[in-house]
């Protein structure tokens, strides 16, 4: 029977704050999990694929809050989850969001003995300390690209990643589409990304090398219909994480903290193309791509113009190609 990394028991209004952003991340990083939104199908049993779920992992991660109480579902999990833990079939963690450990202690009391985390350390902390209690060993698996000697000065010069690209099918919505992380591939902290989230938005975050991250998002509609220019920067000389789509300014975070700004290092050692979604990958059409120094916000607009008229002469020398082919061939 193939084992798998992760269970994951929660309640479904924790979704969307915490429970989806989690698994995602785990995945990204090469882990097995069992969550309902992928792990289960249209006409499936829920009873079988969940016992499945259950016999297979190797870790069950429990995320507890005032939700999961309430919920029959839930603690019909947890007993079964408790018992292979007793067993020491599976290892069991724990998890409080948004409750605190007397709450637990009322509700739960053998819970309560367990050592546990809480989800406001933030996803990169905790699942750094889950796959270190789990023993399991985190790897991207993308394609990438070396930009070892292309690494810059951060701390002087800021940081920006740029795409011209064009979206087309995007399957899954659950599922978040990895377009471009730059970072080390052994380490989960530190990285600079950008990836479409709920098939709507596009959303850039960059992190620090103590797992705190800014992230900024517009709509993904700007490059639906024709190729467009992201650039997603860090900007020590304003102190600011900016995002800009088609030379403009979209998305801004101010006053970031100096401590945070020196201790960020994507450092651009690689670069990762690929989905979460590891059946349907995003689709996307790139045509340009840059990793360096920050902009000005007229370097920006001169690039995105200057990408354009490329992308029109290009186009205009294919069409005259065409055509030209189309006169021989009725010569």
């Amino acid at each position: 029977m193939e084992k798998i990394d992760f269970f994951i028991c929660h309640a479904s209004e924790d979704k969307d704050e915490f429970v989806r952003p989690f698994a995602h991340f785990l995945i990204k990083n090469q882990a097995s999990v069992f969550y309902d939104e992928y792990s289960i199908r249209l006409g499936d049993s829920l009873s079988e694929k969940i016992n499945q779920g259950l016999a297979q992992c190797k870790c069950a991660i429990v995320v507890l809050s005032k939700f999961f109480f309430t919920k029959d579902w839930t603690n019909a999990e947890l007993q079964a989850i408790f018992q292979r833990h007793i067993s020491k079939k599976s290892k069991l963690i724990i998890l409080y969001h948004q409750i605190t450990h007397e709450e637990v202690l009322d509700q739960l009391p053998l819970l309560a003995d367990i050592y546990a985390a809480n989800t406001s350390e933030g996803i990169p902390a905790l699942a750094s300390k889950i796959f270190a209690s789990a023993d399991f060993s985190p790897s991207l698996q993308y394609l990438s690209l070396d930009l070892t000697n292309a690494a810059t000065d951060i701390c002087r010069e800021g940081f920006h990643v740029a795409l011209r690209l064009q979206l087309n099918v995007l399957a899954d919505p659950f599922i978040d589409k990895c377009l471009i992380e730059c970072g080390d591939p052994e380490d989960a902290f530190g990285r600079a990304s950008l990836y479409i989230q709920q098939n709507r938005y596009l959303v850039a975050s960059i992190g620090d090398k103590y797992g705190r991250s800014i992230s900024l998002r517009t709509s993904i509609n700007f490059c639906i219909e024709s190729p467009a220019l992201v650039v997603a920067q860090l900007s020590i000389s304003r102190k600011s994480f900016e995002l800009y789509t088609e030379g403009r300014l979209v998305a801004c975070f101010t006053e970031a903290p100096l401590d945070f700004l020196e201790n960020v290092k994507p450092a651009a050692s690689s670069i990762f193309f690929n989905s979460f979604d590891l059946v349907h990958p995003a689709s996307m059409s790139l045509s340009f791509h840059s990793v360096g120094a920050e902009f000005t916000a007229d370097q920006i607009s001169s690039l995105n113009a200057s990408l354009n008229t490329l992308a029109q002469s290009i186009d205009f020398a294919i069409g005259d190609a065409q055509q030209q082919d189309a006169e021989d061939g009725s010569a």
